[in-house]
Order: C-alpha cells, then sequence, then structure tokens
C-alpha cells in the first residue's frame, strides 16, 4: 500500500487543530447535568426544567463555537475534504474510511462521484437511522465489549507512535457530538421526546438532550445514494458486530451500488486490527479491484513495524464558503521512506475514523 499510494488524513471542523469545537460539560448540578446519574429507565419529573437547561446550554455553546456550529456536520465536512482535493491538485482519490467516517465516504461518493477512484468502507454506519437509534447504538453491553476484542493494530514504529499520537485530538466534546450527530441524524422536535427515546441510557440521553435546540442548516443526511460508480465501492463489515450490524451495511450497499464482504466475528474495526482477510481486501482493492468472495474465521497475521521517514502537518487554505469560515488545516500522515523510489505515483488514500 505504502508503495503506491500517498495516506493522508485531516482534522475535520471543530476537531483538533481545526477550530477545537468544546463548550464543556453542563454545569454541575443543572437540571441537565444530573440526567448522567439517574438510574435506567430515565424519569424526569421536571420536564421543563431540563428543557430550560438544554436550550442555554446550546444557545451558549453554538454561541461560543461560532461561527462552525452549524456547520460542523458531514455534508459540510465532505465540502472540505473536495477542497483538500482540490489544493493538492488530484485528480481523484482512493478512499478508506472507518466506522463514521463511513458517512463522509457515502456523502463524498453521491456528491462527487467523479472523483473518487476506489473505496473502501470498514464497520457501515447507516445514515437512515434516527439519532436516538444511532446514539443508542454506541453503548457498550458487557456482551458487545467482549465482541470487540480484536488482534490488536498492526505494530508501528514508537517514533511514529509519538508522532500520531501529537496529531491525536482525544474523545470528541460534548459540543462536537451536538454539532455533528446532531446535524447527521433525524432527532425529535422536543427535549423530553428526545428523554423519552434515550430513557435506557441517562448518560447518553444528557449528552444529546440539547440536540432539538443546536442550530442546523440542512437536513439530515438520510438514506444517501450514489449511483453508476465504477468501480463499486467495498464494504468489508463484521457479521456479528451491534453498533454496525451486516443489516446497516447491507442496506448502504445496496444504496450506493456498492460490494459487501462480510467477515466472521463482532469486532468493529477490521483493517489494521489484524484481520488478515479483510487487510488484504484493502490493499488490493484500491490497486486491481479485486476482493475475496468470503472470509473465513482463521489465525492472524504479524506485520512488519510500519516505517516512515516523516509525518508532515500542513495547512490549506480554503476560500470562503456559505458559513464564512477561516481556514481547513488538514494534519498529513505517512509519506513512506520509499517513496521517492515508486515508478508511477497513485492518487492520494484517504484514510478517517
Amino acid at each position: 500500500m505504502r508503495d503506491r499510494f500517498d495516506l493522508l488524513g485531516f482534522d475535520r471542523r471543530g476537531v483538533g487543530r481545526n477550530g477545537k469545537a468544546d463548550c464543556g460539560e453542563p454545569e454541575g448540578g443543572s437540571a441537565l447535568d444530573t440526567l448522567a446519574t439517574a438510574e435506567a429507565p430515565l424519569q424526569v419529573k421536571n420536564p421543563a426544567s431540563v428543557d430550560s437547561a438544554a436550550r442555554d446550554y446550546a444557545d451558549s455553546c453554538s454561541k461560543k463555537t461560532a461561527p462552525i456550529a452549524a456547520y460542523l456536520g458531514t455534508n459540510d465536512e465532505a465540502r472540505d475534504l473536495e477542497a483538500i482535493r482540490e489544493a493538492l491538485g488530484e485528480k481523484k482519490l482512493s478512499l478508506l474510511m472507518y466506522s463514521y467516517g463511513t458517512l463522509l465516504a457515502q456523502t463524498y461518493l453521491g456528491e462527487y462521484p467523479q472523483r473518487v477512484r476506489a473505496a473502501v468502507l470498514d464497520g457501515t454506519v447507516d445514515p437512515a437511522q434516527s439519532g436516538p437509534a444511532y446514539a443508542l447504538g454506541t453503548t457498550h453491553t458487557l456482551e458487545e465489549a467482549a465482541g470487540d476484542e480484536s488482534p490488536g493494530r498492526t505494530a508501528i514504529s514508537p517514533q511514529l507512535h509519538k508522532e500520531l499520537g501529537e496529531l491525536n485530538p482525544g474523545p470528541p466534546t460534548l459540543a462536537l457530538l451536538l454539532g455533528v450527530v446532531g446535524a447527521d441524524f433525524s432527532w425529535p422536535l422536543t427535549t423530553n421526546e428526545t428523554l423519552k427515546q434515550l430513557a435506557t441510557a441517562p448518560t447518553v440521553a444528557r449528552d444529546y438532550a440539547a440536540a432539538a435546540h443546536w442550530p442546523r442548516t440542512g437536513p439530515p443526511l438520510g438514506a444517501l445514494r450514489a449511483d453508476g460508480l465504477k468501480p463499486p465501492p467495498l464494504l468489508v463489515n463484521s457479521e456479528g458486530h451491534v453498533r454496525t450490524p451486516p443489516a446497516g451495511a447491507q442496506a448502504v450497499a445496496q444504496r450506493i451500488g456498492g460490494e459487501l464482504l462480510t467477515v466472521p466475528g463482532k469486532a468493529h474495526g477490521l483493517i489494521g486490527f489484524g484481520n488478515s482477510c479483510a487487510e488484504r481486501a484493502a490493499v488490493t482493492y484500491p490497486i486491481n479491484y479485486t476482493k475475496p468472495t468470503t472470509c473465513v474465521k482463521g489465525p492472524t497475521v504479524e506485520r512488519e513495524n510500519f516505517q516512515v521517514s516523516e509525518v508532515r502537518q500542513s495547512t490549506v487554505v480554503r476560500a470562503a464558503d456559505p458559513m464564512g469560515t477561516t481556514q481547513l488545516r488538514t494534519a498529513t500522515a505517512g509519506c513512506g521512506s520509499r517513496r521517492a523510489e515508486r515508478e508511477a505515483r497513485e492518487e492520494v488514500y484517504f484514510q478517517f475514523a
């Protein structure tokens, strides 16, 4: 893979060096904050008080994170990715997208199909589900936590681990969850209805109680579609994972005309976690557009350390867009030490989780 592609990633809006959206947690002891310590199923004694606290948090946080508060969704992120492609001077991109990043892949494929050379989606999220359904799907049961066990990530050199660690933006903030998930999925129109639909998970209810009051500029993603993609996108998915079940991946594959490769097990995230079948597919498909017909459960393989010559950071200045944003900053990682030896340069390969 490193012999054929430049590997790049970037900070999405509101993350890391791209204008971090962070308003902290709700005020301690407030009607909104106390939801997190309530017992399930959640029973709200004073819905009006919670709604007022949720509205106050959304109003103050959106003002603090202006002007990006209403422009954090994946539709905006897809336009950013297209701006990066233009800035790099690439005719087409090859995409490797993980988990929530698969929403970006679906959006970009639908909006810019002529700009994609090949696409691989690992652990596909279905945007047709509701916001509460998605949020509840991110919670862990003991059974799911056990199912998430995987052989582990590919070993990397200590120097690369240090350099990539410096680029790690950390866990998502509450403002980012509201700005991204609140924009990408459909949510109830009232705080009370949101709490009812999230009653089985009080902590999740606390996080998304303000979703009804967060500013938006357009409709949710919904059932995204892409037509006539050649080659068709490749979707890789565990057969038993709870958060990204194969039924959702199958529905997405049908809507975007993709190929689905189902892998035994319950792991979320297969490429780079030691699943040799999924990893072979990720390497071969963007090069010759072939995939395994099936994956069987078997031993994993050890791989050599990932050696790179450098991890570079760069800034791409984007022209003013409808929200009047300032700069789009990107983190560029993974230009391999053998890059100069390549005889033919392939298109950029984007990785996003």
